[in-house]
C-alpha cells in the first residue's frame, strides 16, 4: 500500500513546469540514473590496474577463461530451475491474479487504483517491484543455504551477510508493526504473499548469520560496524518520508534505515570482492551472487526512481516527513547498484584466469582490513 498511501494523501494533477525546470530535472534524471554505470565503470578500471600489476609482475597478460567460468555455472541447475519457476509464478500472478492488499471500499480509492494500474500495465502497481526484489532474495538465500561451504568462501560472507541480516529485521519489523495498509504491498504479489516472503528471507539469514556471527574474527573493529550503523540510524531518522502518517515517524524511519544498511552491505560486499589477494575461483554460488544481486537491488532502485511519478531527487511536497528522503534514499539505491556491478565486473574478470580449469584456494579477507577499506568507500 506504499504507492496508493501516496496516491491518497497527494491525489492532485502534477504541476506544469517551466521549460529551464525540465531542463533541469531531465538533468538531474540522467545523473541519477548514470550512477550504477559509473559504479561499473570504477570496477573495470580497477580491474584493468590489477590486471597490468599482474601482467608486470608475471609477464603473462591476464584474461577470462570462459570455459572455467562456464564450469561454474554449469553447476547453477538448482538455482536456474528456481529462478524459472518464480518468474513463471510471477506472471502467473501478475496476469491472472487479484489484488492481495487491503481492500478499497471506497470510489475515491477505486479510481486512485484504476490510475496506479494505468501507470503501470504490467505489474499492476510500483509496489511489485519490490514484491519481485523479495522473490529474487529468497532465490539467492536458498542457494546460500544449501551451498554454505562456497558461501562461506564467498564476498558475501560475514560482515556483508550480518548487514543484509540486520536490513531484513528491519524489513519484517516494519511489516509487523505497521497498520494493514501502511508499508504492506499492493498488488498480486503483495499482502500476506511479501510477507511470507520476507519472514522466509529473514529465517534463512537468520540461519546464515548465526554461524557467520560465531566465526567472525574477534579482533575485527567492532567499533566501527557501530559507528557506521549509528550513522545511518541517524541518517534515517532525519531523513524519512511521510507515508506512516504524523504518529508513525518511526515507521518512516524504519523503511529509510534498512536501505541504508543494504547500502552499506553492497560497500562491504564490493570491498570483500576486491580485497582477495588472489583471484579465486569460488564455486558457482559465487557467481550466482555476483549476477543476482545487481538485480535484485536495480528493482529496489527502479522503485525509489520511478514511483512516485516525480523526477528523480525531486522532494515530493506532502509526503516528506524530515529532511531530504527522496534525495538520500534514491542516492542510496543508485550506489547498491553501482557497487554490486563494480563488484561483478571484477569478480568475472578476475575469479578464473586465461588458464581454464585451474582454481586457486579462496582466500579470506581479514575484517580489520576490511574495514579499512570501508572507511574509504562509506
Amino acid at each position: 500500500s506504499i504507492i496508493y498511501r501516496y496516491r491518497h494523501h497527494l491525489h492532485r494533477p502534477p504541476a506544469a513546469m517551466e521549460p529551464a525546470g525540465i531542463a533541469a530535472a531531465q538533468q538531474t534524471s540522467d545523473w541519477v540514473l548514470s550512477m550504477p554505470l559509473v559504479g561499473l565503470a570504477v570496477g573495470v578500471w580497477l580491474l584493468e590496474q590489477r590486471r597490468r600489476s599482474q601482467a608486470a609482475v608475471s609477464g603473462t597478460p591476464g584474461g577470462i577463461g570462459l570455459k572455467a567460468l562456464g564450469q561454474e555455472f554449469r553447476g547453477l541447475g538448482p538455482e536456474l530451475l528456481g529462478l524459472a519457476t518464480l518468474a513463471a509464478a510471477a506472471c502467473v500472478a501478475l496476469a491472472w491474479g487479484s489484488d492481495k492488499g487491503v481492500p478499497i471500499v471506497d470510489s475515491e480509492g477505486d479510481q486512485l487504483m484504476d490510475e496506479i494500474r494505468a501507470e503501470w500495465p504490467l505489474l499492476t502497481t510500483a509496489d511489485s517491484l519490490l514484491a519481485l526484489q523479495a522473490m529474487l532474495r529468497i532465490a539467492l538465500l536458498a542457494s546460500a543455504t544449501l551451498r554454505r561451504s562456497e558461501l562461506e568462501a564467498s564476498p558475501l560472507w560475514g560482515d556483508p551477510l550480518l548487514l543484509l541480516l540486520l536490513a531484513a529485521s528491519l524489513r519484517a519489523s516494519l511489516l509487523a508493526i505497521s497498520p494493514a495498509d501502511v508499508y504492506h504491498l499492493d498488488g498480486p504479489l503483495g499482502g500476506p504473499l511479501n510477507s511470507a516472503f520476507e519472514v522466509v528471507s529473514f529465517a534463512l539469514l537468520a540461519r546464515l548469520g548465526a554461524r557467520a556471527l560465531r566465526q567472525r574474527a574477534p579482533r575485527a573493529p567492532w567499533p566501527f560496524s557501530m559507528v557506521a550503523l549509528a550513522i545511518a540510524a541517524v541518517v534515517a531518522v532525519l531523513n524519512r518520508l511521510a507515508i506512516g502518517g504524523p504518529q508513525a515517524g518511526h515507521l518512516d524511519a524504519l523503511f529509510s534505515l534498512a536501505q541504508l544498511v543494504e547500502l552499506l552491505a553492497a560497500a562491504a560486499f564490493l570491498a570483500r570482492t576486491a580485497l582477495a589477494a588472489e583471484p579465486p575461483l569460488r564455486g558457482g554460488f559465487c557467481s550466482f551472487a555476483h549476477a543476482l544481486l545487481p538485480a535484485q537491488q536495480l528493482l529496489g532502485a527502479y522503485f525509489l526512481l520511478a514511483a512516485w511519478g516525480s523526477k528523480p531527487l525531486e522532494e515530493v511536497e506532502g509526503l516528506v516527513g524530515e529532511g531530504y528522503p527522496f534525495k538520500v534514499l534514491q542516492l542510496a539505491g543508485a550506489a547498491q547498484v553501482g557497487l554490486y556491478l563494480a563488484a561483478a565486473a571484477w569478480h568475472f574478470s578476475t575469479a578464473v584466469g586465461s588458464k581454464t580449469g585451474s582454481a586457486s584456494p579462496a582466500v579470506a579477507v581479514d575484517d580489520s582490513v576490511l574495514h579499512r577499506a570501508l572507511i574509504v568507500q562509506v
